[in-house]
Parts: structure tokens; sequence; C-alpha cells
């Protein structure tokens, strides 16, 4: 019958959630959430930029690489960029000019509104200082904080960018493993876990755990020490939430709705996510699939059922996500309700660290010290072996549709 199977990121304490039995979660494209964890994005050139800097290129008088630094070194803590970062200016001499008018404006106003107040006193803290409360608000209230003034919310864009750029690749880097449902509370790969996760284990459940598993009595497989599995089902949350329920486009349209956006600041959000999956992953680029533990790689048409499948990360029938799932499964029972007898149960690459990159990329970070692995030949035939036992010789035309 096989058991069900969880993929997770540990030291996240992330997971995706139940894929069922590894017979039917193997092949119902459920594994593409994968490539959207661990893909890194490209940053497009003129991420950073607002439409009015887009439109002060046009002059050739303009410095396109300081205008660039510039933006990047404004916006820390995004994952994907370059190290190479420069120091934020505290407040350049136009936006210094800018401030001193206003300040002039609200001297003379009337306006005793403890709220306006309020607002006025914020929007004129130093830039660094503004940088450090949005760096400490969730990103809904970055933007309704952004939206009390005008140079609010020129500062609160960064942010709004840098957390929109952070939800891609959020796994690329972590290690992770796909427990079965049977896996034994001992039955760890070695140096999976640190101490303090192994003594969570042994501890057990906690009476909020079972209030959130809406377990009412205690039963045997409730009872001290509890497996991973059990451990993530009911303390890990959803690594890939934000891309399941939002998605590029439709989560542009519900920080608009939900904030009720005047349509002046509309415009200047949708500007902000005007970007399309293709401009963070150039399809044009050949990538490749990346075990850093063991440096090894994979090539996506080695994988691919055919050339056209393929558009950036994402192939579709068979990618990269199919790869790692069929090699990071770990349990203590081999029940897999696969018809491929080898031991996918404890594979190979549990609890390795990968990323999706491109070819490019991996390329310019080669070093004499570290000597890296083509495994696509291997990794093809084993994944040709495993679709073969449920599908027949002719497979790759079923997988395809044809």
């Amino acid at each position: 019958m096989g058991q069900d199977w969880q993929i997770i990121a540990p030291h996240q304490r992330e997971t995706i959630g139940s894929v069922g039995k590894l017979g039917e979660g193997l092949f119902d494209g459920s594994p593409s959430r994968l490539v959207e964890l661990l893909a890194v994005p490209i940053v497009p050139d003129d991420f950073y930029l607002d439409r009015s800097d887009r439109l002060a290129l046009s002059d050739s008088r303009t410095n396109i690489n300081r205008l660039l630094e510039e933006k990047q070194g404004q916006s820390k803590g995004y994952p994907a960029m370059d190290s190479r970062s420069t120091k934020r200016k505290a407040v350049d001499d136009g936006e210094q000019d800018i401030q001193n008018r206003r300040s002039q404006k609200l001297s003379k106003s009337n306006s005793n509104s403890s709220g306006t107040s309020c607002t006025v006193g914020l929007s004129e803290l130093p830039v660094e200082m503004l940088d450090w409360i949005f760096d400490n608000l969730h990103i809904y209230d970055v933007i309704t904080t952004g939206l009390l003034a005008r140079r609010l919310w020129k500062i609160a864009r960064r942010h709004i960018r840098a957390y929109y750029i952070s939800r891609f690749g959020r796994w690329a880097g972590e290690s992770i493993i796909c427990v079965g449902e049977s896996l034994g509370a001992t039955d760890n790969p070695a140096g999976l876990l640190n101490k303090s996760e192994e003594q969570e284990i042994q501890d057990g459940y906690t009476s909020d755990d079972l209030d959130e598993l809406g377990i009412d009595e205690i039963g045997p497989d409730e009872c001290a020490p509890i497996s991973l599995y059990h451990l993530a089902e009911a303390r890990y949350k959803r690594g890939d939430k934000w891309i399941c329920e939002f998605g590029l486009i439709g989560h542009t349209s519900l920080l608009c709705e939900d904030h009720d956006l005047p349509r002046s600041r509309m415009s200047q959000m949708r500007d902000i996510f005007r970007y399309t999956e293709e401009d963070f992953y150039p399809p044009d680029q050949p990538w490749i699939l990346r075990n850093l533990t063991t440096k090894e790689y994979v090539r996506s048409e080695a994988i691919a059922i055919k050339p056209e499948h393929i558009c950036g990360p994402s192939i579709s029938c068979l990618g990269f996500g199919e790869v790692v799932l069929s090699r990071i499964c770990w349990s203590s029972s081999d029940s897999t309700a696969l018809e491929y007898q080898g031991k996918v149960y404890q594979g190979v690459w549990a609890g390795h660290k990968f990323d999706i990159t491109t070819l490019s990329r991996h390329q310019k970070s080669l070093s004499d010290r570290i000597q890296w692995r083509d495994v696509s030949a291997e990794v093809a035939a084993e994944i040709a072996q495993i679709w073969e036992a449920e599908y027949g010789s002719d497979w790759r035309d079923a997988v395809s549709g044809e």
C-alpha cells in the first residue's frame, strides 16, 4: 500500500506538506514545487530602479553603473545578489532639499491632528532609522506604513522589492529530505539533525502539538519519542505557502486589493511587480541542478524528455523536481508504492543541500580547489529505470502524452 511522505527542510523548520504515496506524488507534477524553492533567480539589472530612474537612463549623461550601484546598495538583505554592496547615504543632497522644503510647509500648517503629527514625525526620521523600522515590520505593515507619506513610500519600495525577490529559491543551500511516515525516531541520516532537533524528537509532542493535530487522546503513535515526519507535521510551517497561494501576479493583486491602494499607488505597486517569471529565470540560458553537498550537477537537457520541454529551470513532464525527490527519500520501511524495486526509500541524496542555477553562473564560481562531477548520465539512467518500471518501455510517450 505504501506510506505517506513529506518533503521538509529541517533547519528551516519548513515543509511542503504531504506528497501522499510516493508511487503517486513522484509522477503527478507536485515535485515542481521543489524547483520554485531551489531555483536561484537572476535579478534584472533595472530591478531596483524606479520609473523615474529608467526615464533618466535615456539621458546620455546618466551613469547607469553608478545608478545601479546606488539602488542595489540601498536594498540590503537580498540573498541572491552579489556580496558586493555600496554603503547607503544618510540623505543625499536632493532628498535633503525636499526634506527642508517639506519642513517649511509643515511649519505653516494649522493642522493639530495627532495622526498627522505622528506621520510627520515618522517621515522625518533619518533614512537609516526608517530602514531599521521597515526591516522589522511584516510586509503588509511595510506597505501600510509606506502609504502614510510620499517619503515613506519611496523608502518602503526598496523593502517591498527585497521581500518580493527573497521569496524565490528559499531552500537553495538548505538541507532537504523527504521523510516517510514509517521513519523510526532514531533512523535519521547521520549528521542531518543537530542536538536540539534530536532532543525535540526524544521529548515528543507537547499539548499544543496535539491541539494543532486535532488529537484528543494520546495513543501509542503519540508517545515519546516521535519521528521526524510527525515532528514536522506538528511544528513546521509551509515553506511553499507564498508560491502556492499567490504566485507572481496573484501576489501583486492581493497586496493592492487588501490595502485599497489609491490609483497612483497601485500604478507604482504594479511597476514594482511588473516583471514576469522569465525575467528572473531566463529560458534562453542552460540551467543545472547542483548537489552542493557532493559537488555533483545534472544538466537539464539530459533529463528532459524533449528539448522543447525545457523553459529555464522548469522542465515540463519530467524535470529537476522529480530528480531531487527520487533521491532524497528516507524511511525505515521500504514501502514506496513504486513498481521500481531500487532502494528509493533511502536515497543517496537524502539530507543534502541543493540549488538550481545557470550553467554560466556555475562556471564563473568554479575553483581549482573544488572539483565538480557531471552525473547527468547516471541520474538520467536511474530516472529511466524508475519511469519504465511504472509506465513500460514507451514511458517517454506515455509521460509526454503522445
